[in-house]
């Protein structure tokens, strides 16, 4: 689903010198990823969230498209097409990473992705999130690059510091509630087998 195009691209606002096109959620990921200027607020992650699951083809791109379009406005980014602050301009942006091929794994985690989480089981509630990326937030967290030097069980980022057990028990509520969510899938699956 991903790599349809949306209904119409959207035009974002880079930097002074033009705009970026956004023609699929590939591309708006793209977007969102390299060239945000903003804060990353709860819409910037929901609109990440959906064209990230619209790439991985779990809903559809039009979704995908009207998270990022409102992201952006209430950003102040969105773009009027071609134009450039009231000028017709043809200097526009696209894409210019490939479209991932089928398997690969998200783009690896930076300490900004954890700015506003103050405890690990702020990531595990963040209903923006992919079940994967909660995972990959907390490991990441929790790697011995954030050890506080002179106590290992301590992990600190960006001035936020939790025990390793705080990291390790949000994982396990995590682990606890994908396979919750699992059983009555496993369940009807072996009854048709039956």
């Amino acid at each position: 689903m991903g790599h349809r195009p949306f209904s119409k691209p959207v035009f974002l606002k880079l930097h002074r010198t033009g705009n970026f096109q956004a023609r699929s959620a590939w591309e708006a990921l793209e977007y969102l990823d390299l060239h945000w200027p903003e804060a990353r607020t709860a819409h910037y992650r929901q609109a990440r969230t959906l064209c990230q699951s619209a790439v991985d083809g779990f809903v559809d791109a039009e979704a995908a498209r009207n998270a990022v379009i409102d992201a952006a406005q209430r950003a102040g980014l969105l773009a009027n097409g071609w134009d450039v602050e009231g000028v017709a301009t043809n200097t526009v942006f696209v894409a210019t990473r490939p479209a991932p091929r089928i398997g690969d794994d998200e783009e690896e985690v930076t300490d900004v992705e954890l700015i506003g989480y103050n405890h690990p089981r702020d990531i595990v509630r963040d209903p923006t999130l992919a079940p994967s990326r909660k995972k990959q937030l907390l490991a990441y967290w929790g790697s011995d690059i954030h050890a506080v030097a002179g106590a290992p069980a301590l992990r600190c980022v960006r001035g936020t510091t939790v025990t390793i057990d705080d990291i390790q028990t949000a994982m396990n509520t995590l682990d606890e509630e994908l396979d919750a969510a699992a059983m009555p899938t496993l369940a009807a699956t072996r009854n048709r087998q039956f």
